[in-house]
Formats: C-alpha cells, sequence, structure tokens
C-alpha cells in the first residue's frame, strides 16, 4: 500500500512540474515565435514563410494549459496565461482596438478604397457594386491588367468623373487628378525590375494629397515551388525541411519586396505635403520590412480600425496586408473592410482627415 501510495505521490508531483514547464513555457515560446518572425521574417526561407500561414493554431495550447491549472488551483501561473492571451491576441494575430468615429459636423475630409482586384477575375460589375457599397470619393486599384481596364473605367466613369490608369494600377476619383507618375525601374541583382507603385497626386478637399498606391510582388509563386509534388510528398522525401530549389527563390523575392517597399517608403518622406500610401503591400503585420520601411508611417487601421483587420484571402481571411497608411499631416476616422468576394482580397476603405 505505502508503496502505491508513494508511486502515486511522485506521479502527481511529475505532473505538477510538467504542467509548471508548460505553463511558464508557452509565454515564453510565444515570445520567441514573435521575435523570430520580426527580427529573421523576412531573411530566412523558413520564417519567410511562417508569416504568411495561419497563426490561430499557436492559441490551440492555452485552454488546455488554462484549464489544468484552474483545475490544480495553480492561480499564480494562470496569471501567466493571460500574458499568452495578450501576446496572441495582439503581437501574434494583430488585434486593433480603438475609438471609431466619422468625421465631425462640417469638417474637411474624404473617403479614400484601396482595392486588389485579382485581374477583375470575379466580373466588372461585382467589384464595382462592391466598390460603390462603400460610397468612397477617391479608389485606388491594383492588380487591374491594362487589357481590361477600358472595361473597368466604363463601369466606374457614371460615379467617379476623373479616372487614370497606368500598368496594373487605376484612380477613380470624384476630385480632380493633377498628376500621374510612374517611377524608374529598379536594379535587383543586375536586372531591371518593376517597382510596382505608381505616385498620384489628387485635389482633394484637404488640398492636394500625393498618394501612392502600391503592389509588391507577391511571394505566392515561391510557395507554389515549395509545395513541389505536394505537400505529403514534400514532406515524405525532407525536401520541405530543408526548403529545396525554393528556398533561394523565396529569400530573393523577399528582398526585391523590401526593395519595391523601401523604395515607395523613401519618395513619399521626400514629398513635402500630405502623403498616403495604399495598396496591397504583400506585407503581414510582423513582416520585419514593413515595420523598418513603413513603421514611421501612421497605419490607418491600426488608428480608427477594430478587429483583426485580415483583408487575404476573401473567403477566409488571415492576413492583414491590405494598406491605408499616412505621414504626420493626415489622420483616419473609421476604417474598415469590405465584405465582398469579387476578389481574392477585401477592399480597405476609410475617412481621411486633417491630423491636428
Amino acid at each position: 500500500m505505502e508503496t502505491r501510495q508513494k508511486k502515486g505521490g511522485r506521479w502527481r508531483r511529475g505532473l505538477r512540474k510538467s504542467l509548471s514547464v508548460l505553463a511558464i513555457g508557452y509565454p515564453v515560446a510565444l515570445v520567441l515565435v514573435i521575435l523570430a518572425l520580426r527580427l529573421v521574417g523576412d531573411t530566412w526561407w523558413a520564417t519567410s514563410v511562417a508569416l504568411y500561414l495561419p497563426r490561430l493554431g499557436f492559441a490551440i495550447p492555452l485552454p488546455f494549459i488554462s484549464l489544468s491549472l484552474l483545475l490544480t488551483r495553480r492561480f499564480r501561473l494562470l496569471g501567466l496565461q493571460a500574458l499568452s492571451l495578450w501576446l496572441l491576441l495582439f503581437p501574434l494575430l494583430g488585434l486593433c482596438i480603438s475609438w471609431r468615429s466619422y468625421p465631425a459636423d462640417g469638417e474637411k475630409s474624404f473617403r479614400l478604397l484601396t482595392y486588389n482586384v485579382d485581374s477583375a477575375n470575379g466580373g466588372f460589375r461585382p467589384i464595382v457594386d462592391e466598390i460603390l457599397a462603400h460610397s468612397p470619393d477617391v479608389v485606388f486599384l491594383q492588380e487591374l491588367p491594362p487589357w481590361r481596364a477600358e472595361q473597368m473605367k466604363a463601369e466606374l466613369s457614371p460615379m467617379f468623373a476623373n479616372i487614370a490608369s497606368v500598368d496594373q494600377f487605376m484612380v477613380a476619383s470624384k476630385f480632380r487628378i493633377i498628376s500621374s507618375d510612374q517611377p524608374p525601374r529598379l536594379q535587383f541583382y543586375g536586372r531591371d525590375r518593376s517597382p510596382r507603385f505608381m505616385r498620384f497626386v489628387v485635389d482633394t478637399p484637404l488640398g492636394p494629397v500625393t498618394i501612392y498606391s502600391l503592389h509588391t510582388v507577391s511571394p505566392r509563386g515561391a510557395f507554389y515551388k515549395l509545395r513541389g509534388k505536394g505537400l505529403r510528398s514534400e514532406i515524405s522525401s525532407g525536401r520541405l525541411f530543408v526548403g529545396g530549389d525554393a528556398a533561394a527563390e523565396i529569400v530573393d523575392t523577399a528582398a526585391l519586396r523590401s526593395l519595391q517597399v523601401k523604395t515607395t517608403a523613401e519618395m513619399a518622406r521626400s514629398e513635402k505635403g500630405p502623403v498616403m500610401i495604399v495598396g496591397d503591400g504583400n506585407l503581414p503585420t510582423l513582416s520585419g520590412a514593413r515595420a523598418r520601411y513603413l513603421g514611421d508611417f501612421h497605419d490607418g487601421f491600426a488608428e480608427a480600425g477594430l478587429g483583426f483587420g485580415y483583408s487575404y484571402p476573401s473567403k477566409l481571411p488571415w492576413m492583414r496586408i491590405d494598406m491605408l497608411l499616412s505621414n504626420d499631416q493626415l489622420a483616419f476616422k473609421r476604417v474598415e473592410l469590405g465584405q465582398g468576394r469579387a476578389s481574392d482580397h477585401l477592399c480597405v476603405f476609410g475617412d481621411v482627415v486633417a491630423r491636428r
């Protein structure tokens, strides 16, 4: 009997010790994941891939650890799980909580909407219907092929008097478009590459505003290469764990994307008046490139949004990669996302006012 009691006591002590390790190790692991994604993410193929994966799975241990601590009355360690919850919701999942409001009566403002339209593969009319549902004054479209620009212009022209289109970018505005400029091509490893952004100046109620419409190179092609003959085949062969031929392409694509963002940000900072950067940056919120090059711009959703702000993919979104950013001369009121599925992205829109 004594031996059985001793074994039972050792088992309980071992269980409590294991639970303590889990309770302490879980928030530590979350911190390490966050640091790896932010500090390493864009420069190593594995963390670069991880940046674009759903992060909700990191929350799976939390309820089991918390319930176990509650049942064993380990209340001090239970408090650590509140820290884990904060790490999950805010740095890792990107929850934003703000006091949202519309522009005050008489306050000068305009509503801007940005939308990656996925080459209009979902049809022109659904895209236009989604745009009009949010009553924007200025619309910026990305990923609109030039051969589809005329049809999109025809759909939008009854509502927007001024429309300009260059390459994959289109702006439709109720206000005068003062200018549209295409930046020079970028040198990347000895090759000319597209900067993948356009500079527009729009004469808004706040005066002329310079707006950069951005759509950086997507990581999707390199990720498809990583999948190779299929996820199961790549895992069983071991190629997935070393990156194979795709690893170098993932890193190179991330470097090109960083260069495109850096160039956009440097040009935007050199402007004298109000400036915005809008569009699809292909940069999740924990991206080091996003923090490094765009961190000094005001993030519209972080400033005036509520929730996670995930804009991609539209059917089951888990990434906030479509952006409304501004310099210190502009502020945002009530930034929201659309709900339509005419594209693989959701549109993002918000009211823009002068910053006081």
